[in-house]
């Protein structure tokens, strides 16, 4: 199997040093990327990600651009060509407005990321970039498998690692015998076939208030004043607090089913259709998608078989006679906290 894994760096002010310039370093390439791309259309011509990536080998002839490892800015050269691509295709799709890729600014480009397993090396909890030197990394769990890809990623509490593995080991359970069937909604976040239900958190929705106060503190406050950019941090926290919580939330469920069952049939629903509904806050705040991967991922993993199966009629057909009509799919178990109730 192919897995990442995101670790916290303990960085000391060197390597902190040679990442922040590394990350400005990729961020002015890929601007002037984006701006040569465009001056090049204005006189009805093209260039792409091949010319370029030779361009950048001329310019890496400068000392202080041959100084970033050369992985670094072509991945910055490789991100706007997808943004491109992106670009592009939506068009093609007539999905409302493209979105053309737009110059980044300081915070808003926070990775720099290399596919050459020979640029760095982790020794225990010891990290160590070419050119980029070395640091500790706070090992939650070992690293199965081998190394391969590297991505450095600035988040507003510090700095991560995250680490593309391949060939990781599957770690298949025992047995079950025991299929069960899943209905996503709102009202409760998962229905099961055999009755019992899963509570729908709701992350965003209970930080409403808190997140509303942290934003119009950062209303009143004066543009580029560092009191400024303490309350944007904080409004940063609260929402990386929800993402946090969803991506525990959800992983813990995912590894729960496929303890218990075998196969798992999920609705297949048009997520995105959804999302653009009157529902869209509530479709967002659920996050299925994410959970949808994370159950593929964990069901990989224990060597289970996940199945997505057509939503049509799905919380209308009886499973055991077949008829058709609405049914209630609230059960007096929705109060109970999903880690109070059996799922089974």
């Amino acid at each position: 199997m192919i897995r990442s894994y995101k670790y916290k760096l303990r960085p000391n002010k060197a390597f902190l040093a040679s990442c922040n310039l590394t990350l400005d370093c990729c961020r002015d390439l890929y601007n002037a990327a984006l701006s040569q791309r465009i001056g090049y259309f204005k006189q009805g011509r093209s260039i792409g990600l091949a010319e370029q990536s030779r361009q950048l080998t001329e310019v890496r002839e400068m000392p202080e651009v041959h100084a970033i490892l050369r992985s670094f800015q072509f991945n910055a050269l490789r991100r706007l060509d997808r943004a491109y691509q992106a670009f592009f295709r939506r068009v093609k799709n007539g999905s409302g407005e493209a979105g053309f890729p737009r110059f980044k600014g300081h915070e808003r480009y926070n990775s720099f990321n290399t596919a050459d397993a020979r640029a760095f090396r982790l020794e225990g909890d010891k990290l160590t970039v070419w050119r980029l030197g070395s640091c500790r990394v706070r090992l939650s769990r070992p690293v199965p498998g081998r190394p391969k890809t590297l991505t450095i990623r600035r988040e507003f509490d510090g700095w991560y690692a995250v680490i593309g593995c391949d060939s990781v080991e599957q770690t298949p359970l025992p047995a079950t015998g025991v299929s069960v069937g899943l209905d996503l909604g709102l009202e409760s976040f998962a229905t099961l076939s055999n009755g019992a239900t899963v509570d729908n958190p709701r992350h965003y929705r209970r930080s409403e208030a808190a997140l509303a106060s942290a934003q119009q503190r950062v209303s009143r406050k004066i543009r580029g004043s560092q009191s400024r950019k303490r309350a944007r941090r904080l409004v940063a926290r609260a929402y990386a607090k929800i993402s946090r919580q969803r991506e525990w939330f959800q992983w813990q469920l995912a590894r729960e089913l496929v303890q218990k069952y075998d196969l798992i049939a999920v609705e297949n629903l048009h997520i995105k259709g959804l999302a653009q509904s009157n529902l869209a806050k509530s479709v967002n705040d659920a996050g299925w998608t994410l959970f949808i991967n994370k159950l593929f991922v964990k069901a990989e993993e224990a060597g289970r078989a996940v199945m997505k199966v057509s939503a049509r009629f799905t919380s209308q057909d009886c499973s055991g006679c077949g008829k058709r009509g609405k049914k209630d799919l609230v059960s007096p178990l929705a109060s109970m906290p999903m880690w109070h109730k059996p799922l089974s």
